[in-house]
């Protein structure tokens, strides 16, 4: 059965207003996983190379971005 008119098709939704609040989450996550991706990889590099100090510098720095994000008990 077709609907009568074609309205009766039409869905209001409002894409602006969802797409910037999802755009601005996928944003805060997209750039929070990369800066931990980049910070881990450096802690990783020092650690292999040695050094024990920066390595733990990298690790901390990537505990704070857990901090920033709210999920220090993750």
């Amino acid at each position: 059965m077709k609907p009568k008119n074609t309205q009766d098709k039409v869905i209001n939704l409002d894409v602006v207003g969802n797409f910037e609040d999802r755009n601005y989450e996928i944003n805060l996550l997209f750039r929070s996983f990369s800066d931990l991706t980049k910070t881990l990889s450096a802690a990783k590099s020092s650690l292999d190379d040695g050094d024990d100090n920066q390595a733990l510098l990298n690790y901390h720095e990537a505990a704070k971005i857990f901090d920033t994000l709210h999920n220090t008990d993750k």
